[in-house]
């Protein structure tokens, strides 16, 4: 077991070397902009290949990251952690120093991806200084056509939930994003007792209106006290809220995050489930493949939530 602690602390901030890179092999454009940004600091430089839907800037992308030395790794399993917690047990033994520099690229990463990696850090018995970076994408219109949810599961089976008190009842604690009623699909196959919802703020605010256009079914039935907004810039305030807001409901009802929208909500919901393990669970319920892929480009600003990996301890 291992201490995650979230700090205000940046190894992108003081541009120290990064012992060890990781990021996403996909088919959107931005899936090399932070790297293209950072490379060069990196000791080790690893990207995890999707080995599906490998369209658009998928081969574009493989070359760039091919020409740069990282080491392309598949992605065989999104469900299984094991490939993850072997790969950096590999990689972190060639660095004797006490504490390692990682950086991790959540942008083009999928939800059980992103719980993968977090879950294989947490296992790796060394003192870790991690940053996750997440870059926005530019603002595309979504889609106006509702797919059906074609998956319906904890997004991974370790953040599947447990409780003590099973008759409790479940509060839904759902981010906000394009998927289009997707929110309502989620609470009428749930049933929960109770909502909340995180509403994203971007940068752009034709994505601000987008995200109450699609969920507005769910907006105008839900009471406002219920609604909480958040930055897309300020992951710090977010983790702060949702835990506050998660310490307050755990000792009355089973919590499940439902994380739509944007990763970095993602991020945070499996940290704070981790945190708290196997108390809470994070769903992903989802129709994605049945939609049409965008080769998403990045926005110029990186985004940054830093954590402590402590070895010595059992998780707060």
């Amino acid at each position: 077991m291992t201490d995650l602690i979230v700090t205000n602390n940046s190894i992108l901030d003081t541009k120290s070397n990064i012992d060890i890179f990781i990021c996403s092999l996909g088919y959107e454009k931005r899936s090399i902009s932070v790297a293209q940004k950072i490379y060069e600091r990196s000791t080790k430089k690893l990207a995890i290949k999707f080995n599906d839907r490998q369209v658009h800037s998928f081969e574009s992308n493989k070359k760039w990251f091919q020409e740069n030395n990282f080491l392309i790794v598949d992605s065989s399993s999104l469900y299984d952690y094991i490939d993850y917690l072997d790969l950096l047990k590999n990689v972190t033994d060639e660095f004797s120093k006490k504490t390692v520099n990682i950086m991790i690229d959540i942008s083009s990463m999928s939800r059980p991806m992103i719980a993968n990696v977090c879950f294989a850090i947490r296992n790796v018995n060394l003192d870790c200084n991690i940053d996750f970076v997440y870059t926005s994408a530019k603002f595309i219109k979504p889609e106006s056509e509702l797919f059906p949810v074609t998956s319906s599961a904890p997004v991974i089976p370790q953040l599947s939930g447990w409780s003590i008190e099973p008759d409790e009842p479940v509060t839904a604690i759902i981010g906000l994003g394009y998927e289009y009623d997707y929110a309502i699909g989620a609470i009428e196959q749930l049933e929960p007792n109770d909502i909340w919802c995180f509403f994203p703020n971007g940068i752009d605010k034709k994505f601000d209106s987008s995200v109450r256009t699609v969920n507005k079914q769910l907006l105008d039935v839900l009471p406002s006290s219920r609604i909480i907004d958040y930055s897309l810039t300020e992951p710090m305030d977010l983790y702060i809220k949702l835990n506050s807001l998660t310490s307050g409901l755990i000792d009355t009802s089973r919590i499940i995050y439902i994380p739509f929208g944007p990763k970095i909500f993602s991020l945070i919901c499996t940290i704070a489930s981790i945190q708290r393990e196997p108390a809470v669970a994070v769903w992903r319920i989802s129709g994605e493949q049945c939609g049409e892929p965008y080769d998403h480009s990045s926005i110029d600003s990186i985004v940054c939530l830093n954590i402590r990996v402590n070895s010595k301890n059992g998780i707060n």
